[in-house]
């Protein structure tokens, strides 16, 4: 490797790692400022000291002011000051790049939805409703054949406990069909007055862990949740499964209004 090419892939990680980087260096600062803080204020009172020791020599008799103490020791203050500057501006920084960045990912995340859905609906007036469900339907098959669900929810609670596999995330879980849909009425319920949900509250009503990012898309009124159910078989025909879709997949809460707010 050359130096150049060494220098560019510095460069690169440099900038893909400059919220962590920055954060770090902030990081870093908070411990100097409370360092050098210290530091100054151990210097500031031994000056303070030695001020009082030399009036006292001098029978001056009359004890330093506020104001003359502070004259005399605000020098020493300057380098914790500047650090405290400095970490203050590293952690907008990491901020302000964190913020733009998150921006650009929900342009982009606006920009692929909509060509998904420009697809979907030519996909839909060219070859028609039941051949597109269809092809889902194989697409599903082919999930659930090469990801079966786990051992440990292989046995069934109750006889009309079913097996669902949430498409979003891919994982499998046990329930049944009427607390599905009443999590469903729930949320479209929870966003008449309240203009969105998450998928986190989603999850939540389901027993789902939330993942990292499902506080961060759900739906709003005009995008209710509406979900798909597909029947496929597990393990060779041992074992059926519900294949739960989003027919209105979640956008990111950030085009809606407000602050998250959970049903919980």
């Amino acid at each position: 490797m050359t130096m150049r090419s060494l220098l560019k892939a510095v460069e690169k990680y440099a900038i893909d790692n400059s919220p962590t980087l920055i954060s770090a260096i902030a990081v870093t600062g908070t411990i100097g400022v409370t360092y050098l803080t210290g530091k100054a204020t151990f210097k500031a009172a031994e000056l303070i000291a030695e001020e009082e020791r030399e009036r006292e020599l001098q029978e001056l008799g009359v004890p330093l002011t506020n104001k003359e103490k502070a004259l005399l020791v605000w020098k020493e203050y300057i380098p914790p000051a500047i650090v405290l500057v400095g970490t203050i501006g590293c952690i907008m920084t990491a901020n302000s790049i964190n913020a733009t960045r998150m921006a650009a990912l929900a342009a982009a995340y606006k920009v692929s939805e909509k060509q998904f859905d420009e697809y979907k609906a030519k996909v839909l007036e060219k070859i028609g409703v039941k051949q597109e469900k269809e092809i889902r339907d194989e697409i599903n098959k082919d999930f659930v054949r090469n990801n079966p669900p786990s051992d440990d929810i292989q046995v069934l609670a109750t006889e009309d406990e079913v097996i669902f596999c949430e498409k979003w995330t891919g994982r499998y879980f046990r329930s049944k069909m009427h607390l599905i849909k009443n999590a469903q009425n729930e949320i479209n319920a929870y966003l008449i007055p309240n203009n969105y949900a998450t998928l986190s509250d989603f999850y939540s009503l389901l027993g789902l862990a939330k993942t990292q990012e499902s506080n961060e898309v759900g739906w709003c009124l005009e995008n209710p949740l509406d979900l798909d159910f597909t029947a496929e078989i597990a393990d060779g025909g041992t074992r059926p499964v519900l294949v739960m879709e989003y027919s209105n997949r979640p956008g990111p809460i950030r085009d809606y209004q407000g602050e998250y707010r959970g049903i919980h």
